[in-house]
């Protein structure tokens, strides 16, 4: 999902329901917007970047965390990608909004790590062993 300032122009395709502000927005609309990004080599701007690639791309404002991010587009520097979970509070109360973006695929892949100078304790290879094979 996208993510912009709740007051922002940009918003275009913004609706009202029940006083909660959500929008539809194609992906080739997102990927023409200037994004607030996070840096090379982070999860979020991957999956970004490879999920907007077949749409083009317009200019990014790169940011090196979430929190700067959400500020950035909170500020109004423009829509971002990010994780709903690293903006849930700003979501809730309004300060920003987000918008669907069918056919847009924003997965991710997540790495566990572990010390290679410790055993793994069994509950955490049964954790792993859940999670690899959930598919």
């Amino acid at each position: 999902m996208s993510r912009w300032p709740a007051t922002s122009s940009w918003s275009s395709c913004a609706r009202t329901i029940r006083g909660r502000t959500t929008a539809t927005c194609p992906p080739d609309e997102v990927a023409a917007a200037g994004l607030v990004v996070r840096e090379p080599g982070s999860g979020t701007r991957q999956t970004a970047d490879l999920a907007l690639a077949p749409y083009g791309a317009g200019h990014r404002f790169e940011v090196g965390s979430n929190a700067a991010l959400a500020a950035s587009v909170a500020a109004g520097l423009g829509p971002g990608v990010v994780s709903r979970l690293a903006v849930q509070l700003a979501l809730r109360s309004g300060r920003l909004s987000e918008a669907r973006t069918p056919g847009l695929r924003l997965a991710r892949v997540l790495r566990a790590v572990w010390s290679a100078s410790a055993p793994l304790p069994r509950s955490a290879e049964d954790f792993l062993g859940i999670v690899t094979h959930a598919g």
